[in-house]
């Protein structure tokens, strides 16, 4: 790259430049002198060997092509030596403007690119808040000793039931009467008067018998789609619970008594409620900052940050057995739906990074190797293969910039006023 091209800057906004960019002549002369050698190199012209075709031929044949690619790879050099140069933010190169090159005076072109703003973050230190309370007391512990007993229940068919009840679990046969012929669905598991339980089908089910078959139709209340189902008992079921002892608790886990699993839980239930604290404290923080700290959001980072969270939705779903959106969720209302949130993490991020270089805040090599080591522990995948990984997909820099928040976030947790 040229030492001396000439780069004038406009702002337009916070979040826009525009650099002015002039290219020696001899620069663009040397480039395409490069160009021409490699084409003759390379140009199969009948009545010429390779390597020995004159240059008035490839320029007659060639020239304006040659020349627009090189002017282009002009572009892109300079464009980004500029940007570094100055020490530009740069995001995107969003529009290169009135491109023009006079022989024997050189090249020069307008870009127009987007940066992430430059902002003095304000107001981070000393936020005062109300912290988040938690108390875990023997009620919590109870409550999650009942959660792991219903996770432990099994299910049992009632000898000489007669009908069916609230509470019981029956097994039915489900056929789609919309479909032709019927799609059939054996062996599903149905909760009667359940949260998800529909009426209609606890209705037919309270006149029914095992072995008895009965239509049911109703209505979706989100999509507005009717469905017409035939259902047939198999088995009116009840959940039996463990017993709770010394030998479930054996049962469930490395412990020796009942009271271990007590003292297990209730030490996970305030690992989970000091995370949740913190994660509540930083929240009321984060949006104290954000309030005192107003940032114009460069549109590509927020797109980018919209596309992030839709495939996060679509591969949560995806996950839950859903594989395409609901006929009446387009793509485009997920984005719209979507945009305040990433407007708000963009908002965060560049805030963030901010404080952290204000407060000289870092991440060595040995922080991000810590972490991956933590992650190929846990996830029992040799760190070699683990970090081969990260360097092909560039995830090394996202691991390197999530330690930065999470370091940032621990300064700001230390720095407030929590009462």
């Amino acid at each position: 790259m040229p030492e001396n091209i000439k780069v004038k800057i406009d702002s337009v906004s916070s979040v826009e430049k525009k650099l002015s960019i002039s290219v020696p002549e001899d620069y663009v002369q040397a480039e395409l002198e490069k160009a021409y050698r490699d084409a003759n190199q390379k140009a199969k012209i009948p009545g010429f060997r390779k390597g020995k075709v004159p240059r008035s031929v490839l320029e007659k044949r060639f020239g304006p092509s040659i020349e627009a690619e090189v002017l282009q790879d002009v572009i892109r050099g300079t464009v980004t030596k500029a940007m570094e140069d100055h020490k530009l933010d740069a995001i995107y190169v969003s529009e290169i403007m009135e491109p023009k090159r006079v022989k024997g005076e050189g090249f020069s072109y307008i870009a127009s690119i987007e940066v992430k703003p430059e902002i003095e973050p304000k107001a981070y230190t000393g936020v005062k808040i109300e912290g988040e309370k938690l108390v875990i007391d023997e009620n919590k512990v109870n409550e999650a000793l009942k959660h792991l007993l219903e996770s432990q229940a099994v299910l049992k068919p009632i000898e000489n039931a007669t009908k069916v009840s609230k509470g019981n679990f029956v097994t039915l046969s489900v056929s789609d009467l919309t479909t032709n012929p019927p799609k059939e669905s054996k062996d599903q598991i149905y909760e009667v008067g359940s949260e998800n339980a529909r009426k209609e089908i606890d209705q037919a089910l309270a006149s029914m018998k095992i072995g008895e078959s009965q239509a049911v139709t109703f209505e979706d209340e989100k999509s507005k789609k009717k469905y017409d189902i035939q259902i047939s008992l198999k088995a009116i079921k009840e959940k039996v619970l463990p017993e709770l002892t010394d030998e479930f608790a054996k049962s469930v886990g490395p412990f020796e008594t009942l009271k271990d699993l007590k003292d297990h839980l209730e030490k996970e239930l305030k690992v989970e409620a000091d995370a949740k604290m913190r994660s509540g404290n930083i929240r009321k923080i984060l949006d104290s900052i954000l309030e005192k700290n107003p940032v114009e959001l460069p549109k590509t980072l927020v797109h980018h940050e919209v596309e992030r969270l839709c495939k996060g939705v679509e591969q949560r779903m995806k996950e839950a057995g859903i594989e395409k959106l609901p006929e009446d969720y387009s793509h485009e209302k997920m984005h719209t739906q979507l945009q305040p949130d990433a407007e708000k993490n963009v908002h965060e991020q560049i805030v963030l990074e901010a404080i952290a270089r204000k407060e000289d805040i870092t991440v060595e090599n040995e922080e991000i190797m810590n972490r991956l080591k933590q992650q190929a522990e846990a996830s029992r995948i040799p760190i070699s293969e683990l970090k081969a990984y990260y360097d092909k997909s560039g995830g090394i820099e996202d691991l390197g910039f999530q330690l930065l928040v999470q370091k940032t976030l621990d300064f700001l947790l230390t720095k407030a006023n929590i009462k």
